[in-house]
């Protein structure tokens, strides 16, 4: 196991948990197998989708049409922190481009970090 990390940025900028991961698909029903019983995560319904326990954070895979070729379309890692309205500040002032609002996960702040969309939360 990996010791903990210090911090490198301000309390204020931390993010304290993360919530989990979203995958949007097609093919449902072949994600659902997947990640059933071939991987074997316990499974729970929720609007739009099916939701895995991961333990500390949940896998969730919705149900959609996308725009690509692929089935899956999109990866999302969700995080959350306290204060979204600080965090919000934090990127306007650096300079970083976010979109905030209402998703499917939640209403946050959606940034692109290094190609990985993320979505921080309140939490």
């Amino acid at each position: 196991m990996l010791p903990i990390a210090p911090l490198i940025a301000d309390e204020d900028a931390v993010v304290n948990h993360v919530a989990g991961l979203t995958v949007e698909t097609a093919d449902l029903a072949n994600a659902m197998q997947l990640w059933q019983q071939r991987v074997g995560l316990t499974q729970g319904d929720i609007d739009g989708g099916v939701a895995f326990h991961l333990g500390n954070a949940g896998l969730v895979v919705f149900s959609g049409a996308g725009d690509g070729a692929l089935p899956h379309r999109w990866t999302r890692l969700v995080l959350s922190r306290r204060g979204l309205t600080s965090m919000a500040d934090r990127l306007d002032g650096a300079g970083v481009r976010f979109e905030q609002g209402d998703f499917r996960e939640g209403y946050g702040l959606r940034v692109e970090v290094s190609g990985a969309d993320v979505l921080i939360t309140e939490g």
